[in-house]
C-alpha cells in the first residue's frame, strides 16, 4: 500500500528467495506498530463514481506490538460498463523481548479491474465513452500469511526462521474471445462484401 519501511536490492541469484530469482531479489521490510504509533485516514472521492478510503494505525504495549493498513477504491469508471474495485488489506502482529522476536503478518487483497476492449474512432466520435466489446474484466484474490521468529544466542549470533502461505487465483471473462471459432478457419470476404466495405469507407 506504500507503506513500507525499508526496502533493500539483493542482486544476483539466490536459491534462499525462490527458484525465480534469477536476476535478484527486493527485499521489503513493512511497517510494525513499534516504529508506527497512531492513526491516519485518507478519504477522496471524485467523478464516475470514483471514492477511495485509506487507513493505518498502529501501536505497542507490554512486549507486543500491532499493525493494520487498508486501502478500498471504488469507481464506475468514465466508459460505458467499467467499473473496478480494489480492496486490500494488511496486518502484522508481534511480540517481543530482549532475545526474542516473534512476528505474525497477513494480507489479503480481492480485486476487480474492467478494461473494456478498444473502440472503432467512428464510434468514439459519437460518443467518446462507448465501448466495442464488453465485458472485459479481471478479479484477482490473495490472501498471504507469514510466521517469523529470531533468537539471540549471544551478542553476535542469531538464529531466525520464517514459514509463509501464498495464494493467487486470478479469473478473466473477456467479451473478445470466442472460443467456439478458435478452430476454424479466418474468414475472408468476397469481392461483393469487400466492395460494399469500401463504399462504407472501411
Amino acid at each position: 500500500f506504500g507503506k513500507t519501511e525499508v526496502t533493500r536490492l539483493i542482486i544476483g541469484s539466490n536459491p534462499l528467495y525462490g527458484l525465480n530469482t534469477l536476476g535478484g531479489a527486493i527485499s521489503v521490510q513493512t511497517k510494525d506498530g513499534l516504529q508506527n504509533h497512531g492513526e491516519e485516514l485518507e478519504i477522496s472521492g471524485g467523478s464516475f463514481g470514483r471514492g477511495t478510503v485509506q487507513f493505518q494505525h498502529g501501536g505497542s504495549a507490554r512486549g507486543f506490538n500491532w499493525f493494520g493498513a487498508g486501502n478500498l477504491a471504488f469507481e464506475d469508471g468514465w466508459r460505458e460498463d467499467s467499473p473496478s474495485n480494489v480492496r486490500q488489506f494488511f496486518g502484522k502482529f508481534g511480540w517481543q523481548d530482549s532475545k526474542t522476536a516473534v512476528g505474525l503478518t497477513t494480507a489479503y487483497a480481492n480485486n476487480s479491474l474492467t478494461g473494456n476492449g478498444v473502440q472503432e474512432q467512428r464510434f468514439l466520435a459519437q460518443d467518446y465513452a462507448s465501448v466495442y466489446t464488453k465485458p472485459d474484466q479481471t478479479q484477482n484474490r490473495s490472501p498471504l500469511v507469514i510466521l517469523s521468529a529470531r533468537r539471540a544466542l549471544s551478542n553476535t549470533v542469531s538464529v531466525s526462521g520464517e514459514g509463509y502461505y501464498r495464494y493467487i487465483r486470478t479469473t478473466t471473462f473477456n467479451g473478445d474471445i470466442n472460443e467456439d471459432s478458435l478452430d476454424q478457419s479466418v474468414y475472408q470476404p468476397n469481392a461483393a462484401e469487400r466492395a460494399a466495405l469500401a463504399a462504407a469507407g472501411y
